[in-house]
This record gives C-alpha cells, structure tokens and sequence, in this order.
C-alpha cells in the first residue's frame, strides 16, 4: 500500500505542476507565509518503538547563527560558501543518541529534494552513511565543514577534560555528506541511526535543498532508476537520439503489449517536448495500432 500510495503522490505532483503553473491558491499562501520546504514530514523511532512525527513548521532555514542541538546554546557560525544556501535542516537531538534502528528517520518529500547529513566530526561514521551518501567537497577537492560555535555547560567541560578531549571538542566541526541520489516527490528515505555510539559521539543533523528539475527531468530521472536493468537487456529506446517514426512506433507498441506503463509514458512526455516538425505524435496517428494493441493502451 506503502509503494502505491508514493506512485500516486508523485504522479499527482507532476499533474498539479501542469495544471497550475503559478501553484495553487493554497500553495501560493504558504509560500507567502515564507514556507518552501521541500519535505512532507518526518517520522522518527526511537530504541523504544515510540514514534515522532515531524512537519515542515518544525524545519527551520539553515543559515548562520542557527542552532545546532534541540536545547543547546551551540550554532552555526558562518557557512561555507560551497555549501547549498536556502537550505532547511533538523536539528540534532540528544533523545536519539545512541539509536541503533536501521529505520531511525523516515523521511518524505514534498518537491525534488537533495539531502545532507551533518556528522559531527569526533563522531563516528555509521554504515548507511557511506552506502547513501558521499562527502561533499570544493572545486579544489578540499573536504567541507561548517563551523560551528561551541558553548558547553560545566558538566561537558569536565567529561572532556578527564578524557584529553577537550581542546578537540571545542574545534570540533560538522562534516557534511551529500546524498548521492536526487530524491522525487512521494519519495521515502530511510536513515538509520548512530548504533551503538562512542563517548565522543553527537547526534546528526539532516539538511534539504529543493532541486530545480522540470516535470520530463522527474520522469527521466524516476525511469532512468527504476528500468537501469531493462534498458541494460537491449532497449532500442533512445531519450535524446533521433528515431524514426517506425522504429519509435515499433517500440510503442511493444511497450505497451508488455504493459511498460512508465516506458509509455516517458515516451509520450519526451516527444511531446520536441519541436512540431519533429514530434511523431503531431505528425503522425499513433492510434493505428494492431487490434489487440489499441485496448491496452487505452487502459
């Protein structure tokens, strides 16, 4: 149901993009309102089953000055320049520490959506980070961190003392991971936790930034995951490649004889994105199809 319900939300996305361009009377009132998340909500579970359902009202903008931990004076002193400004970001929790769930953080989204992990430094680097993620870096390749001003109570300031980490705990910076995938809207991604953490280790914190992408750049970026292994066994099906109308007809109805739903569709879209004189669909009839060929496409 979970799947479904994702197909749908994404697909319904794309029909109110074409619909209403300008956005919704709705959509158009909550951006007045100054919000632009891009994530629908979050679910969080901790190492008890109890669950936390976080919203784009709990977000906040990622800039300098912001904080870092939920109720620690810590924040963000000036970010660096390569990382993605406009971006929205949840706050590190202390309540999640040590959360050892493969599913710690579900997350759902709203628009395309890139996503950063920020992992502080003297913390550990859990398995799914280096699965999902990779560092994010300058042109000159130099690795990125934020800088972030650090004000620990007595109780810290002694724990760090007695272990020789001090001084490393106040220069400690945040690492950050880029997500190696653009995720869509309907999309879920699932993070896990920090699993059994050290002494030395800090909740992270994920950041989002909205990804300007057409309605076609969607459908080509969703097709081009999800039937890598179909185009793999020998699809003559080309996105930007000039085929004749035979061979791209021909191609058509085999799609929808195997009912490739998202292969007709990505077909459809893409050539209703070329010129005129170039598009099959307004130069030729391509419902002249074999008879056994015209009910399936019409469902």
């Amino acid at each position: 149901m979970r799947r479904e319900t994702s197909i749908a939300a994404k697909y319904a996305f794309v029909w109110l993009r074409k619909v209403f361009p300008n956005g919704t009377d709705h959509h158009r009132a909550m951006e007045e309102k100054g919000s632009g998340c891009p994530v629908r909500r979050i679910y969080l579970q901790d190492d008890a089953g109890r669950t936390e359902v976080l919203h784009p009202d709990d977000l906040s903008r990622l800039e300098a000055g912001a904080r870092v931990f939920d109720g620690y004076p810590a924040r963000f002193e000036t970010l660096h320049p390569g990382f993605p400004s406009g971006s929205w970001y949840v706050q590190g929790n202390e309540k999640y520490w040590s959360n050892s769930l493969e599913e710690f953080m579900t997350i759902s989204f709203a628009k395309p959506t890139r996503v950063y992990v920020l992992l502080p430094s003297l913390s550990q680097e859990p398995k799914w980070l280096r699965e999902q993620f990779h560092k994010l870096r300058d042109p000159n390749f130099q690795e990125i961190k934020l800088k972030v001003s650090w004000k620990m109570s007595w109780g810290a300031k002694l724990v760090n003392l007695v272990i020789g980490q001090l001084q490393h705990a106040r220069r400690e910076v945040l690492r950050v991971f880029r997500a190696k995938d653009v995720m869509l809207p309907g999309e879920e991604m699932r993070l896990g936790g920090l699993g059994l953490a050290h002494l030395m280790d800090s909740p992270f914190l994920v950041a989002f930034k909205a990804e300007n992408m057409s309605n076609a750049q969607m459908i080509q970026h969703s097709i081009g995951r999800s039937t890598m292994g179909v185009n793999a066994g020998g699809s003559t099906f080309s996105l930007t490649g000039a085929m004749s109308y035979e061979s791209w007809h021909a191609q058509l109805v085999k799609s929808v004889r195997r009912n490739r739903v998202v292969d007709v569709r990505l077909m459809i879209e893409t050539d209703r994105l070329r010129p005129a004189s170039q598009s099959h669909m307004a130069r030729h009839d391509i419902s002249v199809l074999p008879d056994d060929g015209k009910e399936r496409l019409l469902v």
